[in-house]
């Protein structure tokens, strides 16, 4: 069912003519957008449609909660412009009474794993200054005399070394400057590294893939607090392999790991030789690889199994999506259930012809309707809007009832 966009601001002013009666109206109104990927445009747009900002892209949205599922990042090209809009968007929010949360992605994952193979290149332009052209130069250098001094080990790995020009040409202009920006202590990467991978309000999971069954005992605190830690250790182990001369600042997450298990079979072998050759005079080799061995053990060892990198973890789930109607149900009620909600609301998952979609009986609200439209055939940027138990889809150029659904004549 159709039917205009009404404005709640206007609706709100005409009333009472105070920004305190716009918030007073606004309090329980949930407004949840899914993927962007770089979809600047589309952005603006629902967030405008929605009334939650103004001409100038500032907050309207009075005490209003935005709730973006994740997926701000790869395919697209405008990346900075989303972040830095969703960045500000939270302080002003909240000086109006609001909140505007953001949370993790699996495509946000990737990227502070350092796997950027969904990255266009094009995004790099964004980040290049004067001095880029030569970082890169330099960057280069280091790589060849790395690779060199590692030569054996990176064979033993499965990787060979590139060319200059496979370098240079894997590593546009602006790639280091986007790492660092993403990094630890870099412009984008504190703010990444602390959003969370859940929210919850009142009885409403927000998230950005969903909830495998075996998550139904657990809950958003611990949920959240498990993936803050295993970032915060991926950043300790690539600091400390980086220190170690084991991998570079440009080495992906997944050469790392292939690297670091090679590197282990070498201390062992050499323990080995050690052990049977070995004497007093060996006694600091030893305890030097040994030291190194337990290092990178602690790093590695368990990597596979990390919430960060589990595809049926809450980034990357798509059961609710996907499984067959009985399973699904199954699954879904024994999580919703064990957490003690009403509802999920996903995205991950691109719903077809671009539209928000619901599965058993409003339980599971699917919102990631392809706002890359130049990716996503038939995509278009939405929001889903949330008052108590009434659900409806925004669009820009409609809205429509989802739940309650409409009585048909």
């Amino acid at each position: 069912m159709k039917r205009p966009i009404i404005s709640l601001m206007l609706l709100a002013l005409m009333g009472t003519g105070s920004l305190s009666s716009v918030r007073a109206l606004d309090e329980k109104r949930i407004v949840a957008i899914g993927d962007i990927h770089g979809a600047y445009d589309g952005l603006v747009s629902i967030l405008r449609t929605a009334e939650l900002i103004d001409a100038e892209n500032r907050w309207i949205g009075g005490a209003s909660t935005l709730v973006q599922t994740g997926d701000l990042l790869d395919r697209g090209v405008q990346l900075r412009e989303v972040m830095d809009l969703l960045m500000s968007l939270q302080d002003q929010a909240t000086e109006q009474g609001g909140r505007a949360l953001v949370l993790l992605g699996n495509h946000e994952v990737f990227n502070l794993r350092g796997d950027l193979a969904d990255v266009t290149p094009k995004v790099f332009d964004a980040f290049v200054d004067d001095g880029s052209e030569k970082r890169r130069q330099k960057a280069y250098k280091e790589y060849a005399r790395w690779a060199k001094r590692q030569e054996s080990l990176l064979t033993a790995a499965g990787l060979t070394a590139e060319s200059e020009a496979e370098w240079l040409e894997s590593h546009p202009v602006g790639r280091l400057e986007y790492q660092e920006a993403l990094g630890p202590e870099g412009h984008y990467g504190p703010w990444l590294r602390s959003l969370p991978t859940i929210a919850r309000i009142d009885d409403i999971l927000f998230m950005h893939g969903g909830l495998a069954p075996e998550f139904a005992e657990s809950n958003e605190a611990t949920i959240n607090q498990q993936i803050n830690e295993e970032l915060e250790r991926l950043d300790r182990c690539r600091a400390m392999l980086i220190s170690d001369g084991l991998i570079l600042p440009t080495t992906t997450t997944r050469d790392m790991v292939k690297m670091s298990a090679a590197r282990l079979s070498w201390l062992q072998a050499e323990l080995a030789k050690i052990e049977q050759f070995g004497g007093n005079r060996n006694a600091t080799l030893e305890r030097s690889h040994r030291q190194q061995q337990s290092r990178i053990y602690a790093c590695v060892s368990d990597y596979n199994s990390w919430l960060l990198t589990n595809n049926r973890g809450p980034h990357f789930f798509r059961g609710h999506a996907t499984s067959k109607n009985d399973e699904a149900l199954a699954d879904l009620t024994r999580v919703l259930e064990g957490w003690g909600a009403k509802r999920l609301v996903v995205g991950h998952t691109t719903m077809a012809k671009g539209r928000i979609r619901d599965r058993f009986d409003g339980q599971v609200f699917f919102i990631d309707t392809g706002m890359l439209s130049s990716v996503y055939e038939s995509g278009q940027a939405s929001a889903l809007e949330i008052r108590g138990d009434q659900l409806r889809a925004i669009y820009v150029d409609d809205s429509e009832q989802l739940w309650p659904e409409p009585s048909t004549p």
